[in-house]
C-alpha cells in the first residue's frame, strides 16, 4: 500500500486542533478506503507557548499514525515545513495549515491526480473574497513580479503550500543545500507534470491568524531573494539612465550656452554633474551586484538541471547490457 504523509506546521493552534483531527481522521478514513492508500500525519509544533504540544500528545492516543515533531523554540512557517518533511517517509507529501482552510476534503482528489502520473497537485484558490481588498491586490501584485524576476520559472498564482508533491519531488528538494528554503519556490524550480486543482479556501475554523503583515512581508521578500537575483542589477539600469540623463543635460546646456540664452549656468551645471556621476557610481554598483549574483547562485549549489527520464538509444543499451 502507498504511504501518504501529512505536514501540518502548527504555533500556538491548540484552540483549532480538536476540530482538525475530527475532520482529518473522517476525511482521511474516507480516502484509506476508497483508493486503498496508508497515511502518516507529522505535526510540527513550532515552539508553541499555548498548549498546543500536550493536545498533539493527547491526540496521539486516538490517532496511531500521528507522529509529534516539537521544535525547541519557534523557527518560524518554514523552517517548520522542512523540519517536517525531512520526516516523512511518504511516497507522496502534502502540506497544509491545521486551521481548516485547507480544505481536508481535497486530499482524496490531489491523489487520484497524484496516481494519474502528476508529481504536483497544486491547490488553486478561485477566489480570495474571504481576504481584504488590500491582500487581494498585494497577492496578485507578488505572483506578478515573483514571475517576472524568476525567469524560466514559473509560479502559479494563488498557490500557497497546501499541495501534493511525488516522492522524487520531495527528494530533490531535501537534498538543495541552501539553508533559507522556500518550499513554493522549490517545487516550482524542479518542474515535472503538475495539475491546478481548483478549491475555495474557507475562514479559520477558531483561533487568530499567526500571519501578520510582518511576516507576509517577510516571507514576499525571501521568496523573491530565494529565487532570482535580477534585483541585483537593476543599480546597473538606474546608472546607466542617470548617466544618459547626465551627459544630455550637458550637451543641452553647452548648446543654450553657445546660443546665448541666459540661465543659471552654474546651479544646471552642478545638476548635471551629480546626475552624471550618479550614473558613473551606480553603473559600477550594478556590475558589483551582477557578480555578486553570480556568486549567490553558486552558493545555493542547485543542480544546473534536473533529468526527469532519460531514454537511451538502442545501441547504447546493447553496449551497456554487454
Amino acid at each position: 500500500m502507498k504511504l501518504v504523509s501529512i505536514v501540518v506546521p502548527m504555533y500556538n493552534e491548540a484552540p483549532v486542533i480538536d476540530n482538525y483531527f475530527r475532520t482529518m481522521r473522517e476525511v482521511l478514513g474516507d480516502a484509506s478506503a476508497k483508493k486503498g492508500v496508508r497515511f502518516e500525519i507529522i505535526a510540527v509544533n513550532d515552539g508553541s507557548g499555548d498548549g498546543t504540544l500536550d493536545k498533539l500528545r493527547q491526540w496521539q492516543k486516538e490517532i496511531n499514525c500521528l507522529s509529534v515533531l516539537s521544535l525547541s523554540r519557534n523557527f518560524g512557517q518554514e523552517p517548520a515545513v522542512f523540519a517536517g518533511l525531512e520526516r516523512a517517509r511518504g511516497d507522496a507529501a502534502i502540506v497544509m495549515d491545521c486551521d481548516l482552510q485547507d480544505p481536508p476534503e481535497m486530499i482524496l482528489p490531489m491523489i487520484e491526480k497524484w496516481e494519474k502520473g502528476y508529481d504536483v497537485v497544486n491547490c488553486r484558490r478561485v477566489s480570495r473574497k474571504s481576504d481584504t481588498r488590500f491582500k487581494r491586490d498585494t497577492a496578485g501584485l507578488y505572483y506578478a513580479i515573483l514571475n517576472k524576476l524568476s525567469h524560466k520559472v514559473k509560479y502559479p498564482h494563488n498557490v500557497n503550500n497546501f499541495r501534493l508533491v511525488s516522492r522524487r519531488v520531495l527528494d530533490l528538494i531535501l537534498a538543495m543545500p541552501e539553508k533559507q528554503k522556500f518550499y513554493r519556490g522549490l517545487v516550482a524550480y524542479c518542474g515535472f507534470k503538475s495539475y491546478d486543482l481548483e478549491i475555495e479556501r474557507k475562514q479559520r475554523a477558531e483561533g487568530e491568524s499567526k500571519y501578520n503583515f510582518k511576516a507576509m512581508v517577510r516571507l514576499a521578500v525571501d521568496g523573491i531573494a530565494s529565487t532570482s537575483t535580477k534585483p541585483l542589477s537593476w543599480a546597473l539600469g538606474f546608472g546607466i539612465f542617470f548617466l544618459g540623463l547626465g551627459a544630455l543635460s550637458s550637451i543641452a546646456l553647452l548648446v543654450l550656452y553657445l546660443l546665448g540664452i541666459g540661465l543659471n549656468y552654474t546651479l544646471f551645471g552642478i545638476l548635471s554633474g551629480l546626475s552624471f556621476f550618479t550614473g558613473i557610481l551606480l553603473v559600477f554598483l550594478g556590475i558589483v551586484g551582477i557578480y555578486l549574483g553570480k556568486a549567490f547562485e553558486e552558493i545555493k549549489g542547485r543542480p544546473f538541471a534536473i533529468e526527469e527520464a532519460f531514454y537511451p538509444a538502442k545501441e547504447r543499451q546493447e553496449g551497456e547490457s554487454r
